[in-house]
């Protein structure tokens, strides 16, 4: 930039001032730029650093002469560069004209860099000020820091203003007396001034909060920004383009330098790394043993071949292992997923094979996916003493021999280091996100786009769709604004039971309520959990513009159960009222359905595509004369229906529809049932239990919509599944001839159907036949047009999200305006780290660090802990949710900006049972909850309380010496009265859970549930299984009782894992367990310190008058 460039104040400017050489001189140096200086005679001298002379001159007009003495005189600091000269006949250099701005002072400053905030650079790239690279997208600086810098000889000038001017002067420019005699004196007296100034050298940026940056039509805002009390940087967190009345400026000459934010952040990013320590180098350690560990669980599993196989009655496949074969069952859990092939595994054929030689050989011999790998199956359950898998094989036997599948698995690892390295290398969507978790977050790293006004939480629109019957509390609104409002990353703890999926829905309603429809707005937000379920339950409540939110991805790269229920539901809703809306759109549908029946028939003559054209010629209802003539062809043809994939193409349309869950079942559940009753009752023959899928088809048809029992929806699961396999059709070889009849009578009908010409009316028919009959593409077209998406964490970097957040483009990394994690305290940190990389705006996170810890092997841990590997051992333990809540704590304090809230309503659970998790597991940490609810919305007619100790002692049985405990008696109990409860006028409307702290309990309890087919669909699971789930009535089984004379307490003591099994019960909680583990003299004692609050609990019923006695003698209650 040329200091002609500069857009300084009139005031402080004289333009082409008219100066005669007192000295013509033949050239001038390539002059940049210098100063002028008044001579005691009162000429003046012009100093430019690129020749030892002096130029000396006087200035003819008066005005300007006088203009700048007085300048000069109040000890101004001046730049001025020479903008003509004028030559005289000899082509001496007589004149020149001088551009000369005035400044409060010059100054000499070491070298700086400024930081260019990210909004800043995308302005400027807005205006053309800044360009991207072609090659790497980076911007180019070089370019853009000319507009700023003007050369003073081999340096630098810079113009600036700051907040508070300092008025300390310097001796650059001061009066100076000088003649002809003097000048040889003059060179040396200055330059001796030079080296004085150059002494004072500083930085005022670091003492003034705010300074201006003028350049060639741009105005930079800096501040100083502190990252430790010794330690700052400059960052240009703001931008204008012009200034009507530019200030009086201070010139500086130093180096001065530009970076944007985000190389700043990458440096920063990369010491980090370089570090030994931090959370995240914990987690790498953790993840470069994890594929080890894998191969060497894999190995001793071996090739598990079985004996025998069998199908239980819910339709699961039962392999036995031989007696001499089933220690591998001690390394083999729930969801493992076995691999039934013939070949031999790579690492079981090279048993010295490493993890990095092993996913090197899998990602070249499956490049296109791991199709062709064999058949992969889940496991479902584990029996250790009958030595016996449960796996959900629809039906299939698979084979006889199987090996640990780990290509998931590896898949899963290998998605963690890629995330992992872009993080590292801050190539994910939020710069500085490993400075974030590291907590080393500071001003100059944040990305400064804090919103200038405050998004306001609730609008009328959502508090109406969101909170209908009861608005929101001002906690929970809270807690909307924290996460609207972060300009990072927002954390809600809600204990159970507080509304955390409502709060969620909330935000993602505003969010969506904010967005700008006129862009694209697809997929802007994420929203993701470790499970399955807790997924699904979230996109099922949530309708965003009239359509409703898909869930990508299923267990096992298989489409999950129910996770098409709500584009279902939204394509039979759509339907009905386009049916209520354009009454003519049935008759097209049929006529159209007519059509496709006509031309299967024509094409492939048989009786079945007969009957299926005739029927349907029939519901069109033509004329009596027709109908007569159909009813004649039915008669005569006499289709035998052998087979109900003899039946019509849209039966299994009507068997899809069929609900078997009760939020599905409440919209339309009913309807489907009579619809698929009515179309299979004079179907002769389909299924062996027809009579039974009839009556269950008929039940349901007549079923409380609203209060469905869940054996009845399990029975609905179990009859569509069964339909849909019957469903798939079977060869015919037999050639029938066409009957012209047929053809004539379809002629007929097609002359006497009027149907509707209309462009607008054939659209609209389009779209209904697609409602009907195409609903997978539905479902992509609602993906395409979906403001929200969801996935597991894993699965949001599965290719089937990437196609449709990117649009198909495969190779585009996907990112997220808001990443909304729910159950975040659950997730391991290595698959948590995968969204949290493609949130570019905010992260929400949603959970409890009081329930479940995250899930990790903890032999790794051990072995790195062992190996002196770990810089901080309580970061193993500690989810990666509470280390960001601990994280986000600390910015509170650096900025003001509010990041975490905890839900302090409880909605759940009875009051006295929420108050009892309130004060055992909360208020310790200054977290207590309420339960603003009253009792009788939580009553049930099997007790008159809420809670009840079945008191078992050692007298009633031991538990098992096994790896995994296990009681009899508890188990036989559980069992029985589950039976009797469920079969009771008072408890057949309740949903029922029973929860245990052991795997081989959970196991025993199910099998002698076996005996009771009323009770097939209660959930038995560990603790681990439960969380986020809620039932009616809720049995804890404790196992635990004295062994050998030995009392000691085992998995109990889990504080996390006590906290989720005394809070899933809606109505009613029924412990079962041996209460004189935790009550009396040394025990009592022993309890206290170990594990309070069972031992409260257990006070609490003796004192409520709540426990049974069971004894030896009476077996049971």
């Amino acid at each position: 930039m040329k200091l002609n460039d500069l857009k300084s104040s009139r005031d402080y400017t004289m333009t082409a001032v008219e100066c005669r050489l007192l000295k013509p001189t033949k050239q001038l140096s390539d002059i940049t730029a210098g100063s002028v200086a008044m001579m005691r005679d009162m000429n003046f001298l012009f100093d430019y650093p690129e020749s030892s002379d002096l130029i000396r001159f006087e200035i003819p007009d008066i005005s300007q002469r006088k203009m700048l003495t007085d300048f000069i005189t109040r000890r101004f600091s001046n730049a001025a560069q020479i903008i003509n000269a004028v030559r005289d006949k000899d082509g001496m250099i007589t004149e020149i004209f001088l551009h000369i701005v005035f400044f409060i002072q010059k100054q000499w400053m070491p070298p700086f860099s400024v930081i260019l905030a990210k909004k800043v650079v995308d302005q400027l790239k807005k205006k053309g000020f800044v360009k991207c690279n072609g090659k790497d997208g980076k911007i180019d600086l070089k370019m853009f820091q000319e507009n700023f810098c003007m050369c003073y000889g081999n340096e630098q000038m810079i113009a600036y203003t700051s907040g508070n001017y300092q008025q300390e002067l310097y001796e650059l420019e001061h009066p100076v007396e000088t003649n002809t005699e003097e000048s040889d004196n003059l060179d040396e007296e200055y330059d001796d001034d030079i080296e004085e100034t150059e002494k004072k050298e500083s930085l005022p940026f670091l003492t003034d909060q705010r300074i201006k940056l003028y350049g060639n039509g741009i105005i930079l805002y800096l501040h100083k920004v502190l990252i430790t009390q010794d330690d700052a940087v400059i960052m240009a967190d703001n931008v204008v383009f012009r200034e009507a009345n530019p200030p009086c400026m201070n010139l500086g000459i130093c180096e001065l330098e530009f970076t944007d934010q985000e190389k700043y952040i990458s440096a920063q990013t990369e010491a980090l790394f370089q570090d030994n320590g931090g959370y995240l180098k914990l987690w790498k350690e953790y993840s470069d043993r994890e594929g080890e560990a894998l191969l060497k669980t894999a190995r001793e599993v071996g090739v598990l071949t079985f004996s025998s196989h069998t199908f239980a009655e819910n339709g699961q496949l039962v392999l036995t292992l031989p007696p001499q074969s089933r220690m591998p069952l001690n390394y083999l859990s729930v969801d493992d997923t076995l691999l039934f092939t013939s070949q031999l595994s790579e690492y079981l054929r090279n048993p010295e094979m490493k993890w990095e030689d092993y996913k090197g050989l899998v990602a070249q011999k499956y490049k296109n996916g791991f199709q062709g790998q064999g058949a992969v199956y889940p496991i479902k359950r584990v029996e250790e003493k009958r030595g016996q898998l449960f796996l959900d094989t629809s039906g299939f036997l698979p084979g006889d021999t199987a090996v640990l599948s780990i290509l998931g698995d590896l898949q899963q690892i290998s998605r963690r280091e890629k995330v992992r390295q872009a993080i590292s290398q801050n190539a994910c969507a939020y710069p500085g996100l490993a400075l974030l978790i590291e907590g080393k977050l500071n001003q100059s790293t944040m990305q400064l786009q804090h919103q200038k006004r405050e998004v306001v939480p609730i609008t009328p629109f959502v508090q109406a769709k969101v909170f209908p019957v009861h608005p929101p509390t001002d906690n929970q609104k809270e807690a909307i604004r924290v996460a609207l409002n972060t300009p990072d990353i927002a954390l809600i703890q809600g204990p159970p039971g507080t509304g955390k999926t409502t709060v969620i829905n909330a935000i993602i309603e505003r969010l969506n309520e904010m967005e700008d429809k006129s862009t694209d707005f697809r997929a802007k937000v994420l929203i993701t959990s470790t499970q399955h379920d807790a997924v699904t339950n979230l996109t099922e409540r949530m309708n965003l513009n009239g359509i409703p939110t898909p869930k990508l991805g299923g267990k096992h790269n298989k489409v999950n159960e129910h996770s098409d229920d709500n584009i279902l539901t939204w394509c039979a809703d759509v339907k009905k009222r386009l049916e209520e809306k354009y009454p003519y759109i049935c008759a097209i549908e049929r006529c159209h359905t007519l059509d496709q029946y006509f031309t299967m028939y024509h094409k492939a003559p048989s009786k079945g595509a007969a009957s299926s054209f005739l029927h349907c010629a029939r519901s069109l209802n033509i004329s009596p004369e027709v109908n007569a003539q159909i009813d004649q062809l039915i008669q005569e043809t006499d289709i035998e229906k052998e087979n109900i994939e003899e039946n019509d193409t849209n039966l299994m349309t009507v068997i899809r529809s069929i609900r078997t869950r009760k939020q599905s079942f409440a919209d339309d559940g009913p309807e489907t049932a009579m619809d698929a009753y009515s179309r299979l009752q004079d179907i002769p023959s389909f299924a062996d239990s027809k009579a039974e899928i009839l009556t269950t088809l008929r039940t349901a048809a007549k079923a409380d919509r609203n209060h469905v029992p869940e054996e009845l929806l399990h029975s609905l699961r179990k009859l569509k599944l069964q339909l849909m396999q019957c469903c798939v059709p079977k060869p015919r070889y037999r050639k029938e001839q066409m009957d012209n009849r047929i053809v004539k009578l379809y002629s007929s009908i097609k002359d006497k159907v009027v149907l509707p010409d209309d462009a607008e009316q054939g659209v609209i028919f389009e779209f209904y036949h697609e409602l009907e009959n195409n609903q997978m593409a539905v479902k992509e077209a609602l993906s395409n047009y979906s403001f929200a998406l969801g996935a597991t964490l894993q699965q949001s970097l599965s290719k089937a999200v990437t196609r449709v957040k990117t649009g198909g483009q495969m190779n585009t990394s996907v990112n997220y305006d808001t990443v909304i994690v729910d159950e975040a305290a659950r997730a391991n940190p290595g698959d948590l780290l995968i969204p949290l990389s493609q949130a570019s705006k905010r992260i929400i996170l949603v959970g409890d660090h009081r329930q479940l810890p995250h899930m990790y092997k903890e032999e790794i841990f051990q072995e790195l802990n062992e190996n002196a590997e770990i810089e901080n051992a309580e970061d193993i333990s500690k989810s990666m949710f509470q280390h960001l809540w601990e994280k986000a704590k600390e910015l509170e304090q650096l900025d003001h900006i509010k990041r975490t809230v905890q839900l302090d309503n409880q909605y759940r659970t009875h009051p006295l049972l929420g108050k009892f998790v309130s004060d055992e597991f909360y208020a310790p940490h200054q977290e207590a909850f309420h339960s603003p609810l009253p009792d009788n919305l939580f009553a049930q007619e099997l007790y008159d309380s809420p809670l009840r100790w079945i008191h078992m002692p050692r007298s009633c049985g031991s538990m098992s010496d096994a790896i995994s405990k296990s009681r009899d008696c508890e188990a036989e109990y559980i069992a029985e009265t589950l039976h009797k409860y469920i079969t009771s006028e008072q408890g057949k409307n309740l949903s029922y859970g029973v929860i245990t702290f052991y795997g081989a309990q959970a196991a025993l309890i199910r099998t002698k549930l076996d005996a009771y087919p009323e009770c097939a669909d209660v959930r038995i699971g560990s603790v681990d299984a439960f969380q986020g789930m809620e039932f009616d009535v809720i049995f804890l089984s404790v196992v635990r009782t004295e062994s050998h004379h030995r009392r000691t307490f085992g998995f109990l003591k889990s504080v996390n894992r006590l906290c989720v099994a005394f809070s899933r019960q809606k109505k009613l909680l029924i412990v079962v367990g041996d209460g004189d583990m935790f009550c009396g003299g040394e025990q009592g004692i022993l309890a206290e310190k170990e594990i309070p609050s069972m031992k409260h609990l257990y006070e609490l019923c003796k004192q409520k008058g709540w426990v049974v006695n069971v004894t030896e003698s009476q077996g049971h209650q």
